[in-house]
């Protein structure tokens, strides 16, 4: 049974992990506004900055710790309170609480788009988007330690020693946790793996959702904003950007390609990726087709200056390239050995 001062700690415990609760729902409420912006955003506003990837892993971190949170919360205002419970809620927590802190120093080290940071709706006026931001995203932070110093007081205002023992449980529970916020240089390298995997992962669902126009307008516009700032002023080439686009966005397309594809179906990569620069040259009829002969001409030469790497056949593991047939490849030292000479009687 708890004593009249274990009470009002397990009060104060319940108050500030309400409030907690309630500041994680406040931002994830703004994750879609603050996504979408990025797709409103110049690639030069965009440059250097948190990437939108990076924000959405955050904000899947912020919404596993409102799960975390929302059982803890039902546990504490359980009348008989189960600390194995609780503990096993913080254990089970702490990769939460470390994505949430890595992805918060990466906010912090690379910084929000402004565009992004102002599209979040904070509580109070007299604040800016980013300072109500930042307010928000350090509270997962705040918490680990702040659950370590609640339940230490409350086991000093326990009475009975089974008790003390069973919060000391969770008291060494809590310090795991606020261990593994306090990340290595290891798990900073393993997350920023696993946001270029993602990253990845959302190019190649891309190439499926988006029409290649439209990835291909984007990226021309890219390269004539780069001309823009390397040329000071000078006259833009749409043409260079349209052929530099397609170099780019053609290699891009066949990494993509050779990993979405089994290495057994070359033919059908092979395929796919002509499909690819069809598209391209449609794209160029449609939006410049004054210039269309010749860039077609530039692009089938890019095409033919390109290597490709070698398919082996699996019959005899002979390696080949795409322009070779099967029946050049074989070399010298390859070639049939001569028939045996027949032994006189």
């Amino acid at each position: 049974m708890a004593t009249e001062k274990a009470q009002s700690v397990l009060e104060e415990i319940k108050s500030t992990e309400q409030t907690y609760l309630a500041g994680l729902k406040h931002l994830l409420s703004n994750k879609e506004k603050m996504l979408a912006a990025y797709n409103k955003s110049k690639p030069s506003q965009l440059e250097g900055k948190i990437s939108q990837v990076e924000l959405k892993l955050f904000f899947d971190a912020i919404q596993d710790l409102i799960n975390d949170s929302e059982r803890l919360l039902a546990q504490i205002n359980n009348s008989t309170k189960n600390y194995e419970s609780i503990t096993k809620i913080i254990e089970s927590s702490a990769k939460h609480f470390s994505d949430a802190a890595i992805f918060y120093h990466l906010i912090l080290q690379k910084k929000l788009p402004e565009n992004v940071a102002a599209s979040f709706k904070g509580e109070s006026k007299n604040k800016s988007a980013l300072t109500t931001f930042g307010y928000h995203a350090i509270m997962p932070a705040q918490r680990v330690p702040r659950y370590e110093m609640l339940f230490k007081e409350l086991q000093k205002r326990q009475a009975e020693d089974i008790e003390k023992k069973r919060i000391q449980t969770t008291i060494n529970a809590a310090i795991n946790v606020a261990k593994q916020v306090s990340f290595t240089d290891e798990q900073l390298v393993s997350v920023q793996n696993h946001v270029s995997l993602v990253q990845e992962a959302e190019q190649v669902k891309k190439y499926k959702k988006d029409s290649v126009e439209s990835i291909i307008s984007q990226e021309i516009y890219q390269q004539l904003v780069k001309q823009e700032k390397d040329n000071s002023g000078a006259k833009l080439n749409k043409q260079e950007a349209i052929l530099k686009t397609y170099i780019k966005e053609s290699d891009r397309y066949d990494i993509t390609i050779t990993r979405a594809i089994s290495p057994k179906d070359q033919l059908k990569a092979e395929q796919l990726k002509r499909d690819f620069t069809n598209q391209y040259i449609k794209f160029i009829e449609k939006t410049d087709p004054k210039n269309a002969d010749s860039l077609r001409k530039e692009i089938q030469k890019i095409v033919q200056n390109k290597s490709h790497p070698p398919i082996v056949f699996h019959h005899d593991k002979t390696k080949v390239s795409s322009s070779q047939r099967p029946d050049e490849a074989r070399t010298p030292s390859s070639s049939p050995p001569p028939p045996k000479e027949k032994r006189k009687l």
